[in-house]
């Protein structure tokens, strides 16, 4: 199952060119870099339009940052504009549909959504573990775009939260069922061992609409990526920790936990969302597939 793009023109364009903004990225820098292009694409008119608008959205401070991932201002701008940019690219996003985050953190990426997203029409839920997150978020994005909204939940995880009051296969996502068109899971199921990874792809498939999508990373384990990690040639160094999946500390599985593939796919086809492609990405050392990113993506449509 490749994960190659048809439209060439645009495949890993937006990470490379990002790079050049210095940080913080300011608009004027912004407009004349992704003004480059003399025909620009449909997703890169997307994103222009997102980042100039987002600059009347304030940066976190670094302790907020540090909790998605670290870095400075330009890192955390550049992963949330490329993370919109997959959105449009991969998910097809519109400005009138529904979006959903679980792991929103800060509002790495909904910051780029909001101003995107149809006031009368779109919208955007995020939830995430960390308080301190939901309530900078809620005070400084939804404050200016009322249709995105953040609410915390207590879910407990052996890493980011582990006195949380809820175990990640019993959380039920507080949505009506077929509520969203895309749902957005940007480094979550790296963070899950498997009885809140099958519980979270069976809540995903119930509030998606019949035809939406799911756009998640994952790291995956194969018979190339098993190798790399073997051999210490991949960013992680995983072990085995079930029958399905590796992980980096095995008292600590949240860390970072890397799942086979096979298990992957048939976990969401048998919950109704069937793959469409797989893209890997670069943690493995393996040449990437499509827009490059550290981690694999896979997209998903719900079926009837």
């Amino acid at each position: 199952m490749a994960g190659t793009l048809d439209e060439d023109k645009v495949k890993n364009w937006f990470q490379t060119q990002t790079r050049e903004v210095a940080a913080p990225a300011d608009p004027a820098a912004l407009e004349v870099l992704l003004a480059r292009r003399s025909d620009p694409s449909v997703a890169e008119r997307a994103v222009r339009s997102g980042a100039l608008a987002a600059d009347g959205i304030p940066l976190p401070p670094q302790e907020l940052i540090d909790w998605v991932g670290g870095g400075d201002a330009h890192v955390f701008q550049t992963v949330g504009l490329l993370n919109f940019w997959q959105l449009v690219v991969y998910a097809r996003l519109q400005s009138d549909q529904r979006v959903l985050e679980p792991g929103c953190g800060c509002g790495r990426n909904a910051r780029y959504l909001a101003p995107f997203l149809s006031r009368e029409r779109g919208g955007y839920e995020g939830f995430d573990l960390h308080r301190p997150s939901i309530d900078w978020a809620s005070d400084h994005v939804s404050r200016r775009y009322p249709n995105v909204r953040f609410g915390f939940a207590d879910i407990r995880n052996t890493n980011y939260n582990p006195n949380g009051s809820l175990f990640d296969a019993d959380y039920l996502f507080p949505y009506e069922s077929g509520t969203f068109d895309v749902v957005f899971l940007p480094s979550v199921f790296t963070h899950l061992t498997r009885p809140g990874f099958e519980h979270y792809v069976r809540e995903i498939a119930r509030v998606l609409v019949p035809g939406g999508r799911l756009l998640s990373w994952h790291f995956l384990l194969d018979d190339v990526t098993r190798e790399r990690v073997r051999a210490g040639a991949s960013a992680l160094p995983l072990e085995e920790f079930d029958e399905v999946s590796w992980a980096m500390e095995r008292d600590n599985p949240c860390a970072a936990i890397a799942f086979e593939d096979a298990f992957v796919l048939e976990t969401l086809a048998s919950s109704g969302l069937q793959p469409q492609f797989v893209a890997h990405g670069t943690w493995s050392g393996r040449v990437p597939d499509g827009l490059v990113d550290a981690q694999d993506r896979i997209l998903a449509v719900r079926t009837d």
